[in-house]
C-alpha cells in the first residue's frame, strides 16, 4: 500500500481538483466536496494498491522458481468464513517462517516436517509473489 501511494496521491490530487472544479458555485459544494473528498482518499488508496498488485503480477515477463520447504505447522483462522493456514519454512533471507494461505485441501493434508514446494516469480515492480504450491502430491 505503502509504494502505491506515490501513483495514487497525486491521482487523488487531480480527482480532487476535478471534483471542485465541478461542484464550485453551488451552495452544498463544501459538503458535497467534504464527502467526496472523504470517499476519495479510501477508493484511490485501496485502488492504487490494487491496481500496483496486479500490474506486478499481470506484467511479469520473470521466470518462475521454485523452492522446497518443510511445514512448520497449519492452524485455522476465521468468525464465519474458515481460512486456512501453513507455516512452511523461508526460502528468503535471512531463514524464518512464511505464512501461506492455503486450500482446505491443502491444510487437512499438512503435516509437520512434510514436505512443500512452492513456486514464486520476482515481479514485474519487484514484489515476489506466489504462482503456485503443492504439498507432496496435494496441488493448489
Amino acid at each position: 500500500l505503502r509504494d502505491s501511494l506515490r501513483y495514487s496521491i497525486p491521482a487523488l490530487v487531480a480527482w480532487l481538483g476535478f471534483a471542485f472544479l465541478q461542484l464550485r458555485g453551488r451552495s452544498t459544494a463544501h459538503k458535497e466536496l467534504l464527502l467526496v473528498a472523504l470517499l476519495s482518499v479510501l477508493a484511490f488508496a485501496l485502488g492504487g494498491d490494487g491496481l500496483e498488485v496486479a500490474f506486478n503480477g499481470w506484467a511479469d515477463a520473470g521466470s518462475p522458481t521454485s523452492h522446497d520447504t518443510e511445514v512448520i505447522r497449519a492452524y485455522r483462522s476465521g468468525g464465519r468464513t474458515t481460512t486456512y493456514h501453513v507455516v512452511v519454512t523461508s526460502w528468503r533471507q535471512p531463514r524464518g517462517a512464511e505464512n501461506l494461505v492455503v486450500a482446505s485441501r491443502v491444510y487437512r493434508a499438512a503435516r509437520p516436517h512434510s514436505h512443500m514446494t512452492v513456486v514464486t516469480k520476482p515481479g514485474r515492480l519487484g514484489f515476489e509473489w506466489i504462482v503456485s504450491y503443492a504439498l507432496g502430491g496435494v496441488p493448489r
